[in-house]
């Protein structure tokens, strides 16, 4: 359930930055706002990731 909505909030964020990136393209604060939220959704893809093998041992240790 949690890794779903991590997930799906990575996307989000990836897309948003995207968007930024291409609508703010001529001036540079807006490709680091857009690198900005481009690493929040890795860094969330990563928590999803751990807390999903994390889920996954303790299933397997019961």
């Amino acid at each position: 359930m949690v890794y779903n909505i991590l997930m799906k909030m990575s996307f989000f964020l990836a897309g948003v930055s995207m968007i930024i990136q291409l609508v703010f393209l001529d001036s540079g604060l807006g490709f680091f706002i857009g690198m900005l939220f481009f690493v929040l959704a890795i860094i969330l893809l990563a928590i999803g990731n751990k807390k999903i093998s994390q889920k996954q041992n303790d299933e397997q240790k019961h």
